[in-house]
């Protein structure tokens, strides 16, 4: 390191050593001091450029880099990698995140004067020198503006667009559409004026100086604020800086010039109210030389210097007054629906999450963390940002016991200026039910032709193919002693998808046909299941064609026609009760059943019989 640069660090120690000792007492209220700077810029709550009169550093929260080894009167950054710096003689630019400078091949001789940094827009800079405003696009030539009187010293330049410029003066404000390239003066007569706010938001426009003035038509016309009632000002009077996003927050360093003096005021809805924000940390007599705040008008950075150069930069995270913490935790609104889940059941159901914020800057929602649930809770969600706006999320849930689930999520975000991780605990109330038992029987027993005498036994299946357990109260042959059940113990109890098995028998007495039921009472409802036999003598047994009758159509609506046999046949209609109900000759059987409700029925024909559902339409 050569002996220059040891002299000038060493200066440098003393002067920041100097300037702490006045400085530091003054930081008031919930003002830090940050550092000492002969310039500074910063472009978001967390990053930066300062100069501390050595050389540039890169600020990244408390944590500051060397990035040129150059002392500069002025730093603006223009994007997250392009800045610019000036000595006074030469600009210089910085590249790749501000890290890489170097001189520009500006030709400044023929200014002959001190070549001040004015402001850098979206795709010019613009330098003033020698009463004469000039812009650059990349740093390589200087071009002259148009429109701004001689010697009209501009101070300060603000933006609705790339093509859309507002700039002040110390009495005159000015308005460009073509980029910067000229101009022309839209409010004269004005006094100490030395900043100005563009609320592109709101498409507002502020200047600040012995009035506070305001413009609701992108600059063309201009109209004096008058100082709130509360605050018994004779004028609103100070330096105006705000945060560039959609909060419309900005402050004024209300009181003497330039704000030596007086309370900060502040404005957290583009201009409607006002606010103090209480005292600047500045003593009295120290000029500001800078101002920035960012999310919402939490974080503000306050330089202010005795006008020779150096000075204190101080920073504040909760809006100078602690009213605007940098959390957003109080902006957000999280709720979710009341869900109703079906115990035995695969599937899951749908949990959704309503999540809404009040504030316009970003909000990352990262993930959701259970704090209680008895059921389980499949909680991946894709992380989204709000913008002042409301989102909704899917859970899936799936419920374990039968009652109400007392649900308790945390919600997990965080602001994109400030990214450390925050949180929101809300609940959900999830009940579940389980579906009802549900009988599965079949509706008849055929047991064909059994010998008098004799018995044959069948397999009656009952299931429950619902949810909860079906409980069997009661089963109740109607024909006891040609079929019979077995002893049984009320009540039997069904589980799910479980199969209950008794043996029916049927013993008859005599020959002949046997339509009887057996009525089976549960917690699923009545239902009789129809019982079938015929009884036949032993020598005719073999002669007996005891095969199935065909019926067609089956189901029917009305009409039947019988396969197989003849049309002079008897025949006969039963219920499933066995209760005889119609009768006749085949060749008559197309109306046989007209008289008859909808149900089922058993036709008996030549020793044949069938079963038939009529469904009338």
């Amino acid at each position: 390191m050569s002996h220059s640069v040891t002299e000038r660090r060493m200066l440098r120690a003393f002067v920041i050593g100097w300037l702490c000792m006045v400085f530091c007492a003054e930081a008031n209220g919930s003002w830090n001091i940050l550092t000492t700077v002969s310039a500074a810029d910063f472009y978001d709550a967390h990053s930066g450029l300062i100069c501390d009169g050595t050389e540039i550093l890169r600020v990244s929260d408390t944590v500051f880099n060397p990035v040129f080894l150059k002392p500069v009167s002025a730093i603006d950054i223009q994007n997250t990698d392009v800045a610019w710096a000036t000595d006074g003689d030469t600009l210089y630019i910085g590249t790749g995140r501000w890290s890489a400078w170097h001189p520009t091949a500006i030709d400044t001789s023929f200014t002959h004067g001190i070549l001040a940094l004015v402001r850098a827009t979206t795709d010019r800079v613009f330098l003033y020198s020698d009463s004469e405003l000039y812009f650059s696009i990349a740093g390589d030539t200087l071009l002259p503006t148009t429109g701004i009187v001689r010697g009209d010293s501009i101070v300060a330049i603000d933006y609705f667009s790339s093509k859309e410029l507002l700039a002040v003066s110390a009495g005159n404000i000015y308005r460009s559409i073509d980029g910067g390239v000229t101009w022309n003066v839209v409010r004269s007569y004005m006094s100490r004026c030395a900043s100005i706010f563009v609320d592109t938001a709101h498409r507002l426009a502020w200047v600040g100086g012995d009035t506070l003035f305001e413009s609701s038509d992108r600059g063309l016309s201009w109209n004096a604020v008058l100082p709130p009632l509360q605050f018994a000002l004779g004028t609103f009077s100070g330096q105006v800086f705000g945060a560039h996003d959609c909060s419309g927050a900005f402050y004024i360093t209300n009181g003497d010039r330039n704000g030596s003096n007086g309370d900060i005021m502040r404005s957290r809805d583009a201009g409607l109210t006002f606010e103090d924000a209480g005292p600047s940390p500045s003593e009295n007599g120290l000029l500001v030389r800078g101002a920035w705040t960012f999310d919402r008008g939490s974080t503000l950075y306050w330089w202010a210097s005795f006008g020779f150069g150096y000075g204190s930069l101080f920073v504040s995270h909760n809006g100078a007054d602690g009213l605007v913490p940098d959390s957003v935790a109080s902006a957000m609104r999280v709720r979710a629906d009341t869900i109703v889940d079906t115990i035995c059941t695969s599937n899951s159901v749908p949990l959704f999450i309503h999540i809404s914020s009040s504030i316009c800057t970003g909000v990352r929602i990262d993930s959701i963390s259970i704090l209680h649930a008895r059921g389980t809770i499949v909680r991946a969600i894709d992380p989204q940002t709000l913008f002042g706006n409301s989102a909704d999320i899917a859970l899936r849930y799936s419920a374990s016991n039968i009652g109400t689930d007392p649900i308790v999520l945390r919600l997990w975000f965080h602001s994109l200026e400030w990214k450390f991780r925050e949180h929101a605990d809300f609940g959900a109330v999830a009940i579940a039910v389980t579906l009802p038992p549900e009988l599965s029987i079949a509706d008849s027993l055929n047991f064909g032709t059994v010998e008098v005498g004799r018995s044959r036994a069948m397999t009656l299946r009952i299931q429950d193919s619902g949810c909860s357990v079906l409980r069997i109260d009661s089963i109740v042959s109607s024909n006891p002693a040609l079929f019979e059940l077995p002893k049984l113990t009320f009540p039997i109890l069904i589980t799910r998808d479980s199969t209950a098995m008794m043996r029916v028998s049927y013993a008859p007495e005599s020959p002949g046909p046997a339509l009887e039921s057996i009525e089976i009472g549960t917690n699923a409802g009545h239902t009789f299941v129809s019982l079938y036999g015929e009884g036949v003598e032993a020598a005719s047994v073999a002669s007996l064609d005891s095969s199935i009758l065909t019926v067609v159509p089956n189901p029917t609506s009305g009409g039947i026609t019988l396969v197989g046999v003849s049309p002079n046949e008897d025949v006969q209609i039963f219920d499933c009760l066995g209760q005889e109900v119609a009768a006749g000759k085949l060749r008559d059987a197309s109306g046989i059943l007209d008289d008859l409700t909808n149900g089922t029925y058993f036709i008996r024909c030549a020793g044949k019989l069938a079963r038939v559902l009529l469904i009338k339409r």
